[in-house]
């Protein structure tokens, strides 16, 4: 375990801040120093005892030592197993699903659930709106039901969406799908674009790390009130998600906040999350927002992250792929907190038995403000030989790896691509 102080950053210079080692509004400022900006290295060769960096944020040799001597390389990682995602629709050769092109509803899905409500499977369901299943309620949509949006349902004022196709579980709510290997329960959107629906949206009780404990989703504007996630019960139920795929979600909301595929705030571990997918979202493909929920078998086509955490999420992800197409972001962007880095619970998950394959136009994995994660049985295949596997952005986020709360164990890399990158100042 190695001990982590920040005293000698702080002592190299009267203007160096360290306020916020993340935040956007406040980076980290370290003028009229040209190489050494920690503990006392000037060479950036030796192995420092804390996170260093140069003058324009970038992180020292001796920093970058320290990040790779904590990635232990096994070349005969396999990564996820392929063979869960039969039931996926892909065009890797792996999935099976053909996506419904019948877009004639014999049913509309909208506005409140207030009881217990079961969808028929014959039945071809149209989003219309947001639908809401609220508190004491579920929803149960079985095997082999069809459900789609059209955007001609979604409004707007100037740039800004002010409604759209969503389904949205509040906290006390249930969500129950009931999909199969071979009959998956299918969403999609008939403009067949991606973003032009919300995907859909789970609020829950468990913990998060934001002031108070709670918070108001992003998205609350868009359907017209609050969306209050976040509590203290770890355990919370929002109820079982089997084998569902999300085709076209993501849409923009405005230049602040926008829809993913599965966006998932405060959700607890008594969910069930397990073989899902999301095909061709606009923005993220799943996003958790704090929380302890645990789910496998997930597959994301996204062009935003197809993995995205924050707020202190500390669930486990367990056979997962990204598969980044050209001009997508990330397969990993993941975060503790923007406003406290080191903000408790901290984002710690643990993901294992992954696949990022990444022909995007970023890092396959970003790791910033404050965030840990314990990686294992990764595999990376990055289709060109100018990206980095790994982005560690911010001193809080280095000192995971540093103190050995973040860890990488079994990772077979692209020798043609370089392993770390990132700079204290984002």
């Amino acid at each position: 375990m190695r001990t982590l102080s920040l005293l000698s950053v702080l002592a190299l210079s009267l203007s160096l801040t360290l306020t916020s080692c993340s935040s956007d509004d406040d980076p980290i400022s370290n003028s009229g120093n040209d190489s050494n900006t920690g503990g006392g290295n000037t060479t950036g060769n030796a192995v420092p005892s804390t996170p260093e960096f140069n003058a324009d944020g970038s992180w020292t040799e001796g920093t970058l030592n320290v990040f790779n001597a904590a990635l232990n390389l096994n070349p005969a990682v396999q990564g996820a197993d392929e063979t869960a995602f039969a039931f996926t629709t892909v065009s890797t050769g792996i999935g099976n699903t053909v996506l419904p092109t019948n877009f004639t509803a014999t049913q509309m899905l909208t506005g409140e659930i207030t009881t217990d409500v079961v969808l028929d499977a014959n039945e071809i369901y149209e989003i219309v709106g947001a639908v809401f299943v609220r508190d004491g309620a579920s929803l149960t949509i079985p095997a082999g039901t069809f459900l789609f949006a059209d955007p001609s349902n979604n409004a707007a004022v100037g740039n800004d969406v002010t409604a759209a196709d969503v389904i949205v579980v509040n906290q006390g709510g249930l969500l129950n799908i009931n999909g199969t290997a071979t009959d998956p329960v299918v969403f999609s959107s008939s403009s067949q674009v991606a973003g032009s629906w919300g995907g859909i949206v789970i609020l829950g009780n468990a913990p998060i790390n934001l002031e108070g404990g709670v918070g108001n989703a992003e998205i609350a504007d868009n359907v017209g009130e609050d969306l209050p996630y976040g509590g203290t019960d770890a355990n919370d139920s929002s109820g079982s998600l089997r084998y569902v795929i999300l085709a076209y979600p993501g849409i923009q909301i405005n230049t602040e906040a926008e829809f993913n595929g599965f966006s998932l705030y405060a959700v607890g571990n008594g969910t069930t999350l397990e073989s899902l997918q999301v095909f061709q979202g606009q923005d993220d493909g799943f996003e958790w927002f704090g929380g302890t929920v645990n789910a496998t078998n997930l597959f994301s086509e996204s062009f935003d992250d197809s993995f995205d955490w924050t707020e202190g999420f500390v669930g486990t992800l367990n056979n997962i792929i990204a598969e980044q197409p050209s001009g997508a972001d990330h397969c990993i962007e993941a975060d503790n907190l923007n406003a406290d880095n080191n903000a408790s619970p901290r984002s710690n998950p643990i993901v294992t038995n992954a696949t990022f394959n990444s022909s995007g136009d970023d890092d396959a994995i970003r790791l910033r403000r404050g965030t840990a994660v314990q990686l294992s049985n990764a595999l990376f295949n990055i289709n060109g030989g100018t990206r980095f596997h790994f982005e560690v952005d911010d001193i809080a986020t280095a000192e995971q790896i540093f103190s050995d709360v973040t860890t990488f164990t079994n990772i077979a890399v692209d020798g043609g691509n370089p392993t770390f990158t990132g700079n204290a100042n984002n």
